[in-house]
């Protein structure tokens, strides 16, 4: 009797893993076909999207931060983009604060301003010389004549980023707030944000018409845009990014942008909601459903299979596979020789979620074997 239980039990178990490995239970002439059809749906890169999107301008890439392969994906994808066009606007997870001194560093080259913002970053952005490196590869294309318009709609913040902004914009005239806000974010966030509420309040009641206090008004808005985070709730953040991308971007203007992915799935519904339990809606959801954007926008994201990533403390973490290994997608990626394997999302034998890829975006980037970023030592306060 125990002979026969145990025979069931190994036949039971070696059917399961029979079915396991078959990915989803196809056959393999099955498999074969579903093949065929992601060798049509792969696209040899950057070049490739943007020419199966001829009448779109503004592509967003969704990453997850601390991975060294994203940068240079994006970077090239920027290449491609810079070939066609003389004028790009760069749309980044960044507060208006830190984008103004990016923008200082890439009209200067001073080395000195990027990395005081890098050393300045919180988050999953944090601390890592392959952000260094990225915008001295953004700076490439400035001097090579492409113009380029950074845009920052975050309210992730440091109070070290207005001070930053603030001694770049005139260290004498404003040497005291810099002191005084100083002092205020090493004592407690708490204080640096009631001391940034005041000066906000106090210099919008004096700005002029001066190309100096244009500047000095983007900064108050990064400054608001905080405050205004630090109320609400997080699932309010999607919402205000929306907000700010529709104030500040040119829709006409070709456009690359770049954002963690869970804020670009272009709608939130169970079971993604796993992933962002209180989201209304992501970015992503907010522009598709707009009338601006919904005809000219294209979202890629990424997706990781054996690969790491850096999170804010410099470990290196074993990245999440949102698509696990025996979905045919990943299997069909894993047998192309490339480091990053591109497909168009419409028309996939993939369900993510038990739903179309297409209902997240419109392609995706399987990335294998993903390294962390390079860490960075953390600024003493």
């Amino acid at each position: 009797m125990k002979k026969r239980c145990w025979i069931a039990i190994m036949l039971v178990a070696l059917l399961f893993f029979c079915g396991c490995g078959a990915g989803k239970g196809y056959s393999k002439t099955e498999k074969e076909e579903r093949f065929s059809q992601l060798d049509a749906l792969q696209m040899n890169g950057p070049e490739e999207v943007l020419s199966r999107f001829p009448e779109k301008n503004i592509f967003l890439l969704g990453e997850m931060h601390g991975v060294k392969e994203s940068f240079e994906i994006e970077l090239a994808f920027l290449e491609a983009m810079a070939k066609e066009h003389t004028e790009i606007q760069i749309v980044l997870e960044f507060s208006p604060c830190k984008i103004f001194a990016l923008k200082q560093y890439i009209e200067t080259g001073d080395e000195d301003i990027l990395l005081e913002s890098v050393k300045n970053s919180k988050g999953s952005y944090a601390f890592h010389g392959d952000y260094q490196k990225f915008f001295q590869k953004i700076r490439e294309f400035h001097e090579k004549g492409i113009s380029l318009h950074l845009i920052g709609i975050d309210q992730e913040f440091s109070a070290l980023d207005v001070i930053l902004a603030l001694e770049l914009l005139n260290k004498d005239r404003f040497s005291l707030e810099i002191e005084k806000l100083r002092q205020a974010q090493k004592d407690a966030i708490t204080s640096a944000y009631r001391m940034m509420e005041y000066y906000a309040r106090k210099w919008r009641e004096t700005l002029t018409d001066s190309s100096e206090d244009e500047e000095l008004e983007r900064i108050i808005e990064g400054m608001e845009d905080a405050i205004d985070a630090s109320k609400r709730e997080s699932h309010f953040r999607d919402e205000a990014m929306f907000q700010r991308f529709n104030e500040r971007v040119n829709p006409e203007l070709p456009t690359f942008g770049i954002f963690g992915s869970t804020h670009l799935a272009k709608k939130v519904s169970p079971p993604y909601k796993t992933l962002i339990p209180d989201a209304k809606k992501t970015l992503g959801q907010y522009l598709v459903e707009d009338s601006i954007y919904t005809d000219r926008l294209v979202i890629g994201n990424m997706y990781y299979v054996d690969s790491a990533g850096m999170d804010v403390d410099g470990r290196s973490l074993k990245i999440y596979a949102e698509i696990p290994k025996g979905e045919l997608l990943i299997d069909h990626a894993l047998e192309r020789r490339e480091s990053t394997v591109w497909y168009q999302t419409k028309g996939l034998p993939q369900n993510l979620y038990d739903e179309p890829l297409e209902h997240w975006c419109d392609f995706v980037m399987i990335v294998k074997n993903a390294q962390p970023t390079t860490y960075f030592y953390r600024r003493e306060q």
